[in-house]
């Protein structure tokens, strides 16, 4: 009996393995930028930047993928000359359980767990104000699921969610030298569609839709009756998508 079982599992793992699919991922993107912010109000424009990527499926085994990703904004104040010069860099890497069901197993669900990490500088031109940077460093803990259909032999559809936990952020001001600022945890959010189209045996054609949510927590030193010292809470919204190719094998 428990030599069926071994020879079975064995069986089984080596056909999960035969039948898994690694995609290799790159693509340029573009987005529209809002950040908003009680102190500074509300400041929008375009981002450009691009993405690329690893990821591995087999099917009631692993999902693995690992990406990192970086776009540039210059975003203008709605009501005055103030500008900021925004810089965004994100590397992240998911491990998780690929479940296939279905009469034809079309239908794919893998839910994951990982570690996350963002730079996001600002170079704050602020009317009335001279030019400074802010860095804010944010490790995070991602918590996702990935559902993704085959609706025929050269097109499927996903949808990708993801929620990341804030570990400890921290922020660097230039004029400050040496010096990091404590940051209250403020969790990012991010949803995107996934068309995927089959040009030829082993290449794809992906585009894909987004939202992401990038909070950046308020220093923590206070004043004696309360009021926040130094930084500022304040929201990123990205609305955009990209265009671009996987190689899969």
């Amino acid at each position: 009996m428990k030599t069926r079982f071994f020879l079975f599992s064995i069986c089984s793992t080596l056909c999960a393995f035969l039948s898994a699919e690694s995609r290799f991922f790159f693509a340029p993107l573009a987005d529209w930028t809002q950040l908003s912010s009680k102190n500074t109000g509300t400041f929008h424009g375009g981002a450009v930047g691009g993405i690329i990527g690893y990821q591995y499926r087999a099917p009631m085994a692993l999902f693995v993928r690992a990406c990192a990703t970086g776009d540039w904004s210059d975003l203008n104040h709605i009501a005055n000359s103030s500008q900021i010069h925004v810089t965004n860099l994100a590397a992240n890497a998911n491990l998780g359980f690929n479940a296939n069901f279905g009469s034809r197993k079309q239908y794919t669900l893998a839910p994951y767990s990982g570690y996350a990490y963002r730079y996001l500088q600002e170079h704050r031109s602020i009317a009335g104000f001279d030019s400074y940077y802010i860095t804010y460093k944010k490790p995070l803990i991602p918590l996702g699921i990935s559902f993704l259909v085959q609706i025929s032999s050269f097109f499927s559809l996903g949808l990708d969610y993801q929620y990341q936990f804030d570990i400890d952020p921290s922020a660097k001001l230039n004029f400050m030298k040496g010096a990091f600022w404590e940051l209250k945890k403020a969790n990012d959010q991010s949803i995107e569609a996934i068309l995927t189209f089959k040009i030829c045996e082993h290449w794809d054609v992906q585009v894909v839709p987004y939202y992401t949510s990038i909070k950046t927590g308020r220093s923590t030193a206070v004043t004696s009756d309360g009021a926040s010292l130094g930084i500022q809470k304040q929201t990123y919204q990205m609305y955009g998508g990209s265009f671009g190719f996987s190689y899969f094998f």
